[in-house]
C-alpha cells in the first residue's frame, strides 16, 4: 500500500514537487534546495492535521511560468475552514498565498502557511526582519534547539550557496521558527500564530485568514531550465565495508497492550524467532499499586527491559515490583525510569529505584530520560546522575505521514543523538521506543495519557508492508552509525507488531529485526537518500533496501539483484533473483 506520488515540475531555474494535497516539497533554484516544503495547514485542537477535501488544479503551465490553484474544505465537529490557495512560480520568484474563511465556528491550534527549511541550512547565518520593522542577525541551530530560535518575524534572508541569496517574505501574520528535529523531522519550520498565544483558539463564522509566503532568489542569473541530472534511481552498485566491524546496538521489541493475551508460550516462541536481546514491559506505579506487573508473566523466560513509570511516592509499588522480579528466571537487561507527572525522569527517582531493586539490578543498566519525543528531553533536561544511559522515543510521523518525509527523518538522527548525548553528560544513548506512528497523543488538552495503552491513531496501515521494513532498516542504519546503545522497536504482534497476529509469521519489518539481531557485529552502514538506498552489512550478508518507492536493479558485493519498490533483501554470496521484482 503506497501513497499517490507528487508531480515534479521544472520552471526555468525552479524545480519543485507538487503533492496531491497541494503542498510544495523539495523546492530548488538552479539545483540548490531553498525550501524543504511550503504548506497550507489546518490543525485540530490536538495538533492533528485535517487534510480535508482538496481540488488541486494546474491552471497555467509553460517553460516560464506555472500557476496552481487549490480549493479545499476542512471539516471540524462544529464547522469548517474553506480555503483557496494559489501558487505562482516564474522568473526569480515563487509565491504561495492562501485565503481561508470559516463556516460555522472551529477550535484550532493553527490555520495558515508554514515554510520548511532543509537541514543543509543548519548553522547558516540568517538576517531577520521583525514585526515592528527592526532587523537582527542569527543562525539556524546546529544542535537541536528545544525552544524557538527566533519569533515575531516577517522575513528571512540567507545565503544558500556562494553567490546565491534567498529572501523569504512572510505576510498576513507574525511568524516564528522551531527546530523540527525535536520530533525527528528533517527540517526547521517557520509558522504563524506564535505558540506563546493561547491554544486551541476559536475562529468564528465568517472570519478570514489571509497569508502569503514569497520566495525570491538573487545572485544567480536565471538563464533557463536546470540541466537534467542523471537519474539518481538508476542502476546501483554497493560494496559493503566490514573492515572495522562494530557491535550492533542491543535490539528489542515492546510487549504491546494485547500481546500478553497470546500466552507465555506463544510470546516466547515469537520472540525467539525474532532473536532479539530483550522484550520491553511497562509498569505504572501509582496510587500505591503497580499496574502492568501481570505482563511480566508473559515474559517469564525472556530477558526484559523494564520501563517503570513512577509517581513521587512509589515505595509501596516498587516493593510489589521487587517481589515479582524476584520470581523471574530470565535476566533483567535494563530498567528505564520515567516520571508520570513530568516529561523527564524526576530528581531522586533513580536513587529510589536503586534502593528498592538493589538485589535485582545486577547486570542491568539503569536509564533516565523521557518516554516521549526528544523535545521533552531537551526541555526537561533530566539529571543523569546515578544513571548509566539516557533515552528518548523516536517516531517519524508527529507532523507528516508522506512516505518520502518519513524516510527523510533519518537525516535528523545524527543531530538528535548528539543532542541527547550532550544532555546525558556523555552517557550512551538508547531509543526507548521506535514506532512508525506515535503511540499516544501528547498534546491534546485534557487528554489523559495511559502509559500502558495506545491511542487509536497509533496504527499505520503500512505497518505490515515492505515500506515499513524499508523505513525501519534506514532508521536502524542511521542509529547504528551514531553508535546508539540500544533500540526497542515496534511490538511483538498485532497492528503495530512484527509478527502476524494469527499466523505468527514474521512481517517484513520482523524479517529486518531478525536479520540484524542474528548478527553480533555489523559493518559500516550505508544510507544514501539521494540515491534512495540503504545497506547494512551483517554477518550473514548485506541487508539492502530501496528508499525511493521505485523498482530498481543493481549489484551488491558482486551479486546482481532486483528490488521492487521499498523492498528489503538480505543479499548473500548465493542470493537468487527476487521473484517479486518481476511479478
Amino acid at each position: 500500500m503506497t501513497q499517490a506520488t507528487a508531480e515534479r515540475f521544472s520552471v526555468g531555474p525552479w524545480e519543485f514537487d507538487l503533492t496531491p494535497t497541494g503542498d510544495l516539497a523539495h523546492v530548488s533554484y538552479a539545483g540548490i534546495e531553498v525550501a524543504r516544503g511550503i504548506q497550507f495547514v489546518v490543525r485540530d485542537d490536538a495538533w492533528g492535521t485535517i487534510v480535508g477535501d482538496r481540488d488541486v488544479r494546474v491552471t497555467r503551465r509553460s517553460d516560464r511560468e506555472v500557476v496552481v490553484e487549490m480549493r479545499s474544505r476542512h471539516d471540524f465537529p462544529s464547522g469548517a475552514v474553506e480555503a483557496t490557495t494559489r501558487i505562482r512560480v516564474g522568473g526569480d520568484r515563487l509565491r504561495y498565498s492562501a485565503d481561508a474563511v470559516v463556516d460555522g465556528a472551529v477550535e484550532t491550534n493553527r490555520v495558515g502557511l508554514v515554510v520548511l527549511h532543509p537541514l543543509t541550512q543548519a548553522g547558516a547565518e540568517v538576517d531577520l526582519t521583525h514585526a515592528e520593522g527592526t532587523r537582527s542577525r542569527s543562525r539556524f541551530p546546529e544542535h537541536v534547539s528545544p525552544h524557538q530560535p527566533w519569533s515575531a518575524i516577517t522575513g528571512l534572508a540567507l545565503d544558500v550557496a556562494d553567490g546565491c541569496r534567498l529572501h523569504i517574505a512572510l505576510e498576513g501574520d507574525v511568524f516564528e521558527t522551531e527546530d523540527q528535529r525535536n520530533w525527528s523531522d528533517a527540517s526547521f519550520k517557520t509558522y504563524s500564530r506564535p505558540l506563546a498565544l493561547p491554544y486551541p483558539y476559536r475562529l468564528e463564522a465568517g472570519e478570514w485568514v489571509r497569508q502569503a509566503v514569497d520566495l525570491r532568489v538573487t545572485g544567480i542569473r536565471a538563464t533557463g531550465a536546470v540541466d537534467a541530472a542523471a537519474d539518481p534511481f538508476g542502476p546501483f552498485a554497493i560494496r559493503s565495508d566490514r573492515s572495522a566491524p562494530r557491535p550492533r546496538p542491543s535490539l528489542g521489541v515492546q510487549l504491546g497492550p494485547r500481546d500478553a493475551d497470546l500466552g507465555a508460550d506463544e510470546v516466547r516462541s515469537r520472540v525467539e524467532r525474532l532473536g532479539v536481546d530483550h522484550v520491553r514491559v511497562d509498569v505504572v506505579c501509582e496510587n500505591g499499586g503497580a499496574r502492568g506487573l501481570d505482563q511480566l508473566d508473559a515474559c517469564e523466560d525472556l530477558p526484559v527491559e523494564l520501563a517503570l513509570h513512577l509517581e513521587d511516592d512509589s515505595d509501596a509499588a516498587l516493593r510489589a515490583v521487587r517481589e515479582r522480579l524476584a520470581r523471574r528466571r530470565a535476566a533483567l537487561r535494563a530498567v528505564l525510569v520515567f516520571s508520570l507527572r513530568a516529561s523527564v525522569t524526576s530528581g531522586g527517582a533513580v536513587a529510589l529505584v536503586r534502593r528498592a531493586l538493589a538485589d535485582q539490578l545486577s547486570g542491568a543498566v539503569v536509564v533516565v530520560g523521557t518516554d516521549d519525543n526528544l523535545a521533552e528531553l531537551g526541555r526537561g533536561e533530566p539529571d543523569p546522575a546515578d544513571a548509566d544511559e539516557v533515552t528518548f522515543s523516536l517516531t517519524p510521523q508527529v507532523h507528516d505521514g508522506f512516505e518520502r518525509s518519513i524516510i527523510e527523518t533519518t537525516e535528523a538522527v545524527p543531530a538528535m543523538i548528539d543532542t541527547a548525548r550532550r544532555l546525558g553528560g556523555g552517557r550512551p544513548v538508547g531509543i526507548g521506543a521506535l514506532t512508525l506512528r506515535p503511540r499516544r497523543s501528547l498534546y491534546r488538552q485534557g487528554h489523559r495519557i495511559d502509559r500502558l495503552d495506545r491511542d487509536p491513531e497509533s496504527v499505520d496501515p503500512r505497518q505490515h508492508d515492505e515500506f515499513a521494513a524499508s523505513w525501519l532498516l534506514a532508521t536502524l542504519a542511521a542509529l547504528a552509525a551514531e553508535g546508539v546503545s540500544r533500540v526497542t522497536a515496534l511490538e511483538v504482534s498485532g497492528p503495530r507488531g512484527v509478527t502476524d497476529a494469527g499466523t505468527a509469521r514474521l512481517t517484513p519489518s520482523g524479517e529486518v529485526i531478525a536479520a540484524v539481531a542474528a548478527s553480533a557485529t555489523i559493518g559500516t552502514p550505508i544510507l544514501d537518500l539521494r540515491a534512495g538506498l540503504v545497506a547494512l552489512p551483517v554477518e550473514s550478508g548485506t541487508l539492502v533496501g530501496d528508499l525511493s518507492g521505485r523498482a530498481r536493479h543493481g549489484e551488491v558485493d558482486g551479486v546482481d539483484i532486483d528490488l521492487s519498490p521499498y523492498a528489503v533483501r538480505l543479499v548473500t554470496p548465493f542470493s537468487a533473483p527476487d521473484p517479486k521484482a518481476s511479478s
